[in-house]
């Protein structure tokens, strides 16, 4: 990855489409800043640049007096309209840190210790997983960032707290082929959108938001390819069609006008909102899972559920058990870090095997021949005593 030298003024980023402005303070905090025009960059990059000179740098640092419920109240408005995931995380984890941390504690009393010790509560006596710590965690880190660009507080005590470990073998459920024909069988009889949708997730491991929110506009029937769009990295990604995804995306597609020829792939039928997407298939998809039988076959397994999102792991795990390399599978996926596809490694029959394989022509394949020619010398050297020459010499 090119590095990028920001000492002399703004750059201009062609991935992110923008002006980026890097400045590192005396104490060696470092300020970071996005403009999409160049003028706002370079004055702001000025002003920062005028206070280092003056020695009046340290002055941004000093707490103002604004409170944790303001501050969160700031932030919602910038959030609700830049966060892909603002109903599902931000908010409820917004609300959770004013009740810990109180809305009428000052920010200068917010400290790295309190913020800690909460997250440390939530995973010992309410039991709530790592990764669910990080992702509250994450979004306060969020908001003293957004805080710190707003140039309103220019403190962040949580980014010294540091993301819990989490175990990152988490739980495959991956249907037989069987249990997947049952399952299909049971969601034709459920809804109409039910069963494409089921195909679509466990042939392309889209995420079910993408999958709900599916615009035609982004299936390219020329090149069997689906746009991905709204991601939570907010970077857009090209998914290969196998053959039954797009046949069956292509069967909707045709029939389409018997639906309202909505933009969406899976749109409502009837109701108030006609047209729009559905915001929640959780109650025919639970039935299908009910009427199927499957459910009752994992809980005799000891697995109590049955997720959407194990569809997008069954999707993985399909790729790997037959033979597809891990990389391609991140691909697939969508994952900005491979280590997240490391999960399915052990699942491929052959990947160590394959990768073990490579060392054959740098290592020796004569090893058997070399031991049973120093065995062979080695037994020449007794003599009629039964002792070794080494043993004579000493005698």
């Amino acid at each position: 990855m090119k590095k990028h030298d920001f000492r002399k003024g703004p750059i201009w980023d062609e991935t992110l489409q923008c002006f980026r402005c890097d400045l590192r303070l005396p104490d060696g905090r470092r300020i970071k800043r996005r403009f999409s025009q160049q003028r706002e960059a370079e004055r702001w990059w000025n002003r920062i640049q005028t206070k280092i000179y003056e020695g009046t740098w340290n002055q941004m640092s000093q707490p103002k007096h604004i409170k944790f419920g303001q501050a969160a109240d700031l932030y919602r408005e910038s959030a609700r309209v830049t966060n892909l995931s603002y109903n599902n995380y931000t908010r409820p984890a917004l609300k959770l840190w004013e009740r810990v941390l109180d809305k009428e504690t000052p920010l200068a009393k917010v400290t790295t210790l309190a913020i800690e010790q909460a997250c440390l509560k939530w995973m010992k006596e309410d039991g709530i997983k790592p990764k669910t710590a990080n992702m509250r965690l994450g979004v306060l880190k969020r908001l003293f960032s957004w805080l710190e660009e707003m140039e309103i507080y220019f403190i962040n005590p949580a980014r010294r707290v540091k993301d819990f470990k989490m175990n990152n073998e988490e739980r495959l459920v991956c249907l037989s082929k069987d249990q997947f024909d049952r399952l299909l069988k049971s969601c034709k009889n459920e809804s109409w959108f039910l069963e494409p949708m089921v195909i679509l997730a466990a042939g392309t491991g889209l995420r079910k938001a993408n999958i709900l929110k599916l615009k035609w506009a982004e299936v390219d029937f020329v090149t069997h390819t689906i746009r991905v769009t709204r991601t939570k990295t907010f970077r857009t990604y090209t998914i290969p069609m196998c053959d039954p995804v797009y046949e069956t995306l292509n069967a909707l597609h045709k029939s389409r006008t018997l639906r309202g020829n909505s933009d969406y792939a899976f749109p409502q039928t009837e109701g108030a909102d006609v047209g729009q997407p559905y915001s929640s298939v959780y109650t025919p998809w639970r039935r299908a899972l009910v009427n199927s039988g499957i459910l009752e076959e994992l809980r005799r397994q000891g697995i109590t559920s049955f997720r959407w999102h194990d569809l997008r792991h069954m999707f993985a795990s399909w790729l790997v058990m037959r033979g597809v390399d891990i990389a391609a599978v991140s691909k697939l996926l969508c994952h900005t870090k491979i280590a997240m596809t490391q999960r399915y490694v052990h699942l491929s029959p052959g990947f160590m095997k394959n990768s073990v394989d490579k060392l054959i022509d740098v290592l020796p394949r004569n090893f058997q021949k070399d031991i049973s020619k120093q065995e062979a010398s080695e037994a020449s050297m007794v003599v009629e005593d039964g002792l070794p020459l080494q043993s004579r010499l000493f005698s």
